[in-house]
């Protein structure tokens, strides 16, 4: 039996079919004097099966790569939600300042409002015009109204 390390990969599994050769590669708690079966998983990382432990073998294996995938979404998942959470940092920044926009604004219409009360006051003292009268005071044409 030849194992070339150029040849051998990450996951390996040596099956023997034949029972008296599966005799000689028993696993070590078996009486393995050698240490065959030890060298190979070590050395060469190779699993030794049977037939009546390749089966445990490949579901064991399946269900570590199936493991492997759910880690590494689970990684994917971490790293969305810390990116969401950095955005959502920002845009509570941005609401923020539109708030803050939003209440400058909205003092600035009540010092308007405040403004035009006080030069209504003013103005009641004198006479009201007929609307041609203060268009023609306004040099404005008739129908027409100043819009700011």
């Amino acid at each position: 039996m030849f194992f070339g390390e150029q040849l051998l990969s990450d996951h390996n599994i040596y099956y023997s079919r034949s029972k008296p050769y599966n005799e000689k590669l028993q696993w070590p708690f078996k009486n393995n004097s050698n240490g065959l079966v030890e060298k190979l998983q070590t050395k060469y990382k190779i699993m030794v099966a049977g037939p009546s432990t390749i089966t445990a073998l490949l579901n064991s294996m399946a269900m570590g790569f199936k493991t492997i995938a759910i880690n590494k979404k689970a990684d994917e998942i971490a790293h969305s939600l810390a990116a969401a959470k950095m955005q959502y940092g920002k845009f509570s920044d941005l609401l923020d300042n539109a708030l803050k926009r939003i209440e400058d604004a909205g003092k600035k219409v009540n010092e308007a409002r405040k403004r035009n009360t006080l030069i209504q006051k003013k103005l009641k003292k004198f006479e009201d015009l007929d609307e041609l009268e203060a268009n023609t005071a306004l040099e404005l044409s008739n129908g027409e109204e100043e819009q700011s």
